[in-house]
């Protein structure tokens, strides 16, 4: 109810700002058939083993019963599965029925409480009879490997899965008998997986790898925290690991620490609520609407699991070369020069039949000016140094990426209309001639790609004069996926005469804290991305031209988080 009158409250403030100064809303319509919400479904298994022939393993009874209880008051359409004594009684007893319950963009989720050892490079939950001695060719009659658990999540398609193993106790394992006949003990406890993670997967530990997990009382602390932890609110994945963090520290005198393998780039909630229902669809009305398949494929990265994801999915599958999208071909950086007066009008080569200038780029860096000479036919060289000078392009035809400056380099991949190119630089081929070095987000080190062979005249564009800036802060209501839209319209209206006073608009982004590769740098990127999207989308939606706005991020002076939208007229 809280966040419905919030809601209210937020529109009818909005409307009667943009009624103070006459604008109306513009809203272009996305294809209705990617409009339609579908809910995706929140799936968890709890697997816990304590009557062991070796003798009862407690707690992990009351880890099941706690963490099945709170994850159902959350949502989740929770499975159980309890003391499976061979691989046969974990997989036909509940594991493929739940793996099968899992479709496209569902959030799935596997907890397994019990003892656990590894062989080789994977790890194993430990099945309540196990003979003392265990031959090397029947190990697949009794184990499945977590990493296996997570190699069948992932062939259901989910948006998100996890792996949440509190399987670090102390045990005594059984000996391997091997081909060559000589017996070894199983590795007690669990090693650090070999598996890679694939994006918006996380494998969780209890405890470090080697280390024990400490069981007080009737259940295992680090359990025990996880499930405090959703009782208490916390619903953002990172804020549940911190605090989960904060209180397994507390509760083992500061001698065990959860580990986790993990490569989420989403914003992922435990429990499904308005705020998270309203960011979700906000941003994928942002991203459809100006219908790049980057916008699309960021959406689906931060909202995997979402009421839109499967139109998200559906629309990249319809739309393999993107949609035509109107964009400024005016360098974003001449905005920072024109503010700054250093530069009225800006001489740039119209490369419109092969990119177009990103007005919503990742990374693109605000610099000096890189206006080029008004020559008639710029050479190859002058061409790649202006791009690279734009830093950021989005292609407007399929465009082969190489691995090295050279027309025999190998094609690593083709990038589709729509795609995003950020340049870093340039190299010369054994003839001389400049090729482009740039990066793209699923191809390690830098690719090369060829200029075009043929350009337009220079062209000359004038943005107007500084008019009025205001700094925009991240909307706490949405985990800052969003800006806060009042405060948009609140600077529409200092501009006078509201949208019909500006004749250009640039939204500038600030430095990333991260430059690493990890999926929270990712994840801050996508979010730093999206709020520029939204920024730009109301700017839209109050009247101002598309192709009169431009985007850039790194900007000096602009604290992270928070973007500056400047005007001009």
């Amino acid at each position: 109810m809280f966040f419905q009158t919030a809601a209210r409250h937020r529109a009818w403030l909005v409307a009667a700002c943009l009624m103070s100064v006459g604008v109306s809303m513009v809203h272009a319509e996305p294809d209705a058939r990617y409009l339609v919400e579908r809910p995706v479904k929140r799936l968890a298994l709890i697997i816990a083993n304590w009557e062991y022939s070796s003798g009862r393993l407690e707690g992990t009874d009351v880890d099941q019963a706690t963490l099945a209880e709170q994850l159902g008051k959350l949502g989740f359409e929770v499975d159980t599965i309890s003391n499976f004594r061979n691989q046969e009684e974990l997989v036909n007893g509940g594991l493929n029925k739940f793996l099968n319950k899992i479709k496209e963009a569902d959030f799935a989720l596997i907890y397994y409480s019990g003892h656990g050892l590894s062989f080789g490079s994977e790890n194993f939950p430990v099945p309540t009879k196990l003979p003392g001695t265990l031959r090397e060719s029947d190990l697949l009659k009794y184990f499945v490997s977590i990493e296996e658990f997570h190699r069948k999540l992932a062939g259901q398609n989910p948006g998100i899965s996890m792996v949440i193993l509190d399987a670090c106790r102390t045990y005594t394992g059984p000996k391997l008998e091997k081909s060559d006949g000589i017996e070894e003990e199983l590795s007690k406890g669990l090693i650090k997986p070999s598996m890679r993670m694939t994006t918006n997967m996380a494998l969780i530990y209890a405890a470090e790898p080697g280390q024990t997990a400490t069981v007080k009382g009737k259940q295992s602390i680090f359990t025990e925290a996880l499930v405090e932890s959703l009782k208490s609110g916390l619903n953002e994945y990172n804020e549940v690991k911190r605090d989960v963090n904060s209180r397994v520290l507390d509760k083992s005198g500061e001698k065990q620490l959860p580990w986790y393998n993990e490569s989420p780039t989403a914003m992922i909630w435990f429990r499904d609520s308005e705020e998270a229902r309203r960011a979700a669809k906000t941003a994928w009305l942002n991203a459809v609407t100006r219908g790049t398949i980057d916008d699309v494929k960021r959406f689906l990265r931060m909202f995997p699991s979402s009421s839109h994801s499967i139109a998200a999915r559906e629309w990249l599958r319809d739309n393999p070369e993107g949609t035509a999208v109107a964009t400024s071909k005016v360098p974003p950086t001449f905005a920072a020069l024109a503010w700054e007066g250093s530069a009225t009008r800006i001489a740039y080569s119209d490369v419109s039949a092969h990119y177009s200038f990103a007005n919503t780029v990742a990374l693109a860096k605000v610099g000096g000016d890189f206006s080029v000479d008004t020559l008639q036919k710029p050479t190859r060289d002058q061409i790649a140094n202006t791009m690279v000078a734009s830093s950021a392009l989005v292609t407007n035809k399929p465009v082969n990426v190489r691995s090295q400056p050279s027309s025999t380099g190998k094609v690593l991949a083709t990038l589709p209309r729509g795609a995003l190119l950020r340049f870093s630089g340039t190299k010369t081929d054994a003839a001389g001639q400049a090729w482009l070095e740039a990066r793209v987000r699923f191809v390690d080190g830098p690719v090369y790609v060829e200029p075009p062979p043929a350009f337009k005249v220079i062209s000359t564009a004038s943005i107007g004069v500084p008019l009025v800036e205001g700094l925009i802060g991240p909307n706490p209501e949405t985990n800052a996926v969003l800006v806060r839209e009042l405060d948009v319209y609140k600077l529409i209206a200092s501009a006078g005469d509201g949208y019909k006073s500006i004749s250009w608009a640039s939204i500038e982004s600030g430095t990333l804290a991260c430059k690493d590769d990890s999926g929270q740098c990712h994840q801050a990127e996508d979010l730093r991305s999206l709020r520029a999207l939204h920024a730009e989308s109301l700017l839209v939606q109050a009247g101002v031209d598309r192709t009169k706005i431009t985007s850039v991020s790194d900007a000096s002076g602009v604290p992270a988080g928070m973007v500056r939208i400047r005007f001009f007229k």
